[in-house]
C-alpha cells in the first residue's frame, strides 16, 4: 500500500482548490489559499522527495508557509503517506477528519464498534482521529486493509522516532492498544488485544539489573530451560526471585563472576540481606521504607535453593563445589494457612466490598467468598456456565483450572445476583483463543474487548479492608 510517486501537480493543486470551494470560504481567503499552494508546489513540486527533507525542517518550512492544509489533502486524496518522524515532530490537525471523508464507511463501523465495547465517545473519537487516521496516513489504503503485521511495523517504528516524547509514545500506544481492540472486533484482523504487549523479554529484564556477564548467562539460560515445561507466570516469579541474588552480589560480593566461586559466607549475609531489603521494581516507589515479607523473602530462597540444585543435577559446569542453601535456611511462615475470619469482621468486609466502586472487583470478590473457586477459575468462567436444576437450586460450572479438574459448585442467593449483576452489564464481547487450549472461548470477564485479570480482584479487596479498618491491608492476609 506504499505510493512511490503522485498525479501532476495541477491535478494536486485543482483538486485541493475544489475541495476549499465546498467551505464557504470568501474570495479573498480563496485567494490566499491559492497563493499558498501555488508557491509551496512550485519550491517542491515532488511531495514525495520532499518528504525525505529532514522532519524539522519540513516542520519550519510549514509554519513559515501556511502549507499543512495542502499536505493533509495530499495525504487524504493523493496517496502522500507521512513518515514517522513527521507524525511525532507535526502537531497534525485535520488529520483525522481528512483521512475519515477516503475512509468514512470503515470509520463509521469503527465507530460504532468503540461505542458497543463501552468506552466514552471522548475516547473512541480520540481513537480514530488520533489513532486510526494516522495510522492510515503513515501506510494508506483504508481500515479494511489494515494488518496485525502493519500494526506491529507502525508501533515498532514509533518505539525507533527520535521526534517522539516519552509522554507521546505512551499516549500513541496507548491508542493502539485499544485500535487493536476495536479491530479485533470487527474482524478486520484476528489477533486477540493482548493484555501485556510491551512485556519486556528475559534478555531485556537480565539486562536491566548490573551483573557479571557469565552470570546473566546462567540465570538467563536457567529461566529459558524451565520455561519450557513451567507457565509464563511461573517464570516470571523466577527471574523476580533471581534478580534480588544478583544484585546483592553486584553491590556486597562483586568477586563473584561465576557461580561456582560461591562460598557459603556468601549464601549466609544474602539470606540476612535478603530478609530485610526493601521492594524492588514498579513496587519500589509503592513500597519505599518497606520491607519484603516473609512470604517474598522465601520465595526468594526456595528459587535460589531449586535452581542450585537443579543445575548441579544438570552437570552444568557452572556450579559451587558443593551444597550451599540447606533446608534450614528456608525462612519460616508464620501462619501457613490463612485465618478464617470472626462473624463481625467477616460482615464488616464484606459490607465494604459492597460499596466498591469497581463493579468487577465487587462482583468477583463476592462471588470468590460465597463460592471457594480460585481467582484463576474466576477469571477463566464463560458464559452459560450457570445451571438451574430446578428444585436442586443453580450450580456453577467451573472449568479445568490449575488441579486439572472440572466440577461444579452449588451457588447461594448472593452469588447467583453477583453473576446475575455482571451478566446484564457485560455487553457483547468477541470470543477470544482460551491461552491454555487455544479453543475460541466466551468468557464471562471481560471487558473493552479484553479479559479482565486478577490485579482488579486485588486492589478491589485492599481497598474493602482499608475501608473496614482490618489489618494486613497490603493484601498479605486477604486471601
Amino acid at each position: 500500500m506504499t505510493t512511490t510517486s503522485l498525479p501532476p501537480v495541477l491535478t494536486l493543486r485543482d483538486g485541493y482548490l475544489d475541495n476549499l470551494s465546498v467551505l464557504g470560504l470568501g474570495p479573498r481567503a480563496m485567494r490566499d489559499r491559492a497563493r499558498i499552494v501555488d508557491a509551496f508546489l512550485g519550491n517542491h513540486p515532488d511531495l514525495v522527495e520532499w518528504m525525505n527533507l529532514p522532519a524539522l525542517s519540513r516542520c519550519e518550512e510549514l509554519a513559515r508557509t501556511g502549507a499543512w492544509p495542502v499536505i493533509v489533502y495530499a495525504v487524504a486524496h493523493n496517496g502522500l503517506l507521512l513518515d514517522l518522524e513527521l507524525i511525532g515532530a507535526k502537531n497534525l490537525t485535520g488529520i483525522g477528519a481528512a483521512i475519515e471523508t477516503r475512509d468514512p464507511d470503515g470509520f463509521a463501523r469503527m465507530r460504532a464498534a468503540g461505542n458497543r465495547l463501552g468506552w466514552t465517545s471522548k475516547w473512541v473519537e480520540t481513537l480514530l482521529g488520533e489513532g486510526l487516521a494516522v495510522l492510515l496516513a503513515w501506510t494508506g489504503g483504508t481500515t479494511a486493509q489494515l494488518t496485525t503485521d502493519i500494526i506491529d511495523a507502525f508501533e515498532t517504528g514509533l518505539i525507533a522516532t527520535t521526534t517522539l516524547t516519552p509522554s507521546m509514545l505512551r499516549a500513541y500506544r496507548a491508542r493502539l492498544a485499544g485500535l487493536r481492540a476495536i479491530l479485533f472486533d470487527t474482524k478486520v484482523i484476528d489477533t486477540p488485544p493482548r493484555r501485556r504487549p510491551t512485556a519486556s523479554s528475559y534478555e531485556e529484564r537480565f539486562a536491566a539489573v548490573e551483573m557479571a556477564p557469565s552470570l546473566r548467562k546462567t540465570f538467563l539460560r536457567y529461566v529459558t530451560v524451565r520455561s519450557a515445561v513451567a507457565r509464563p507466570s511461573t517464570v516470571d516469579c523466577l527471574i523476580n526471585d533471581l534478580l534480588p541474588f544478583a544484585e546483592y552480589l553486584t553491590a556486597h560480593a562483586p568477586e563473584i563472576r561465576h557461580l561456582h566461586h560461591l562460598r557459603r559466607h556468601h549464601i549466609e549475609a544474602y539470606l540476612i540481606w535478603n530478609r530485610h531489603r526493601s521492594w524492588r521494581g514498579r513496587h519500589a516507589a509503592a513500597g519505599a521504607g518497606r520491607t519484603v515479607s516473609t512470604a517474598v523473602a522465601q520465595a526468594a530462597v526456595l528459587t535460589l535453593r531449586n535452581m542450585l540444585d537443579d543445575i548441579t543435577d544438570w552437570g552444568w559446569k557452572d556450579v559451587p563445589t558443593r551444597r550451599l542453601v540447606f533446608r534450614a535456611d528456608i525462612p519460616k511462615l508464620g501462619q501457613p494457612l490463612p485465618r478464617a475470619l470472626a462473624p463481625d469482621i467477616d460482615a464488616a468486609l464484606m459490607a465494604a466490598v459492597d460499596a466498591l466502586d469497581d463493579p468487577f472487583a465487587r462482583v468477583a470478590v463476592t462471588v470468590l467468598r460465597h463460592t471457594g473457586l480460585r481467582i484463576g477459575e474466576l477469571l477463566d468462567l464463560e458464559l452459560g456456565s450457570v445451571y438451574d436444576y430446578g428444585p436442586a437450586g443453580s450450580w456453577l460450572k467451573v472449568p479445568l483450572g490449575k488441579l486439572a479438574t472440572e466440577r461444579m459448585v452449588p451457588l447461594d442467593a448472593t452469588a447467583l445476583a453477583a453473576l446475575d449483576q455482571w451478566t446484564g452489564q457485560r455487553g457483547p464481547s468477541r470470543a477470544l483463543p482460551h491461552p491454555r487450549t487455544g479453543t475460541v472461548t466466551d468468557f464471562l470477564f471481560t471487558n473493552h474487548g479484553r479479559r479482565l485479570g486478577p490485579t482488579r480482584i486485588r486492589n478491589g479487596l485492599i481497598a474493602a479492608s482499608t475501608a473496614a479498618g482490618l489489618r494486613g491491608t497490603d493484601g498479605a492476609d486477604c486471601r
